[in-house]
């Protein structure tokens, strides 16, 4: 999952993938002005909401956003101004879905951060289980593969 700020636009995107990498489905929405932090966690939100309504039950989430992060997993009080899609997320952990949330830096997010990208150019949602565009089928090849990203210092 992963939320982006451009401009007063923001938006957030969720790739779903099984346990070997492959595609399942995507999306991206348009979430108006708000901030980035309230665009990752309404990213989580929905990317989580998706998963299990794909059927799926163990639920593996990573985002580049460690404040939302770590609300989720509960390792700092949680900020209000996202306290309830956390609380969300939490409602279906208490359900007995197993979410596991953990930070990943925005190169290693690469596939989710097109979505996100593209979330800008619409003013509604977007599902999808197929994979239209050249690139992003690119950046899924490469995670499948582990192509690894160098982080560029400061």
């Amino acid at each position: 999952m992963d939320g982006s700020c451009s401009g007063l636009s923001t938006s957030g995107g969720f790739i779903l993938r099984d346990w070997i990498g492959r595609l399942l489905k995507w999306g991206y929405s348009n979430y108006g002005i708000t901030s980035i932090t309230v665009a990752n966690a309404r990213a989580i939100r929905d990317g989580v909401f998706m998963t299990i309504q794909a059927g799926f039950c163990n639920i593996w989430v990573e985002d580049n956003n460690k404040i939302v992060i770590h609300a989720a997993q509960g390792a700092v009080r949680i900020p209000r101004h996202i306290l309830h899609l956390i609380k969300d997320v939490q409602c279906w952990q208490d359900a007995g879905f197993q979410l596991h949330f953990n930070h990943t830096f925005r190169e290693a997010n690469r596939a989710a951060n097109w979505t996100t990208k593209h979330g800008h150019t619409i003013s509604h949602s977007l599902v999808a289980y197929t994979c239209f565009s050249p690139e992003l089928q690119t950046i899924i090849m490469e995670d499948g593969i582990e192509h690894s990203f160098v982080r560029k210092g400061t």
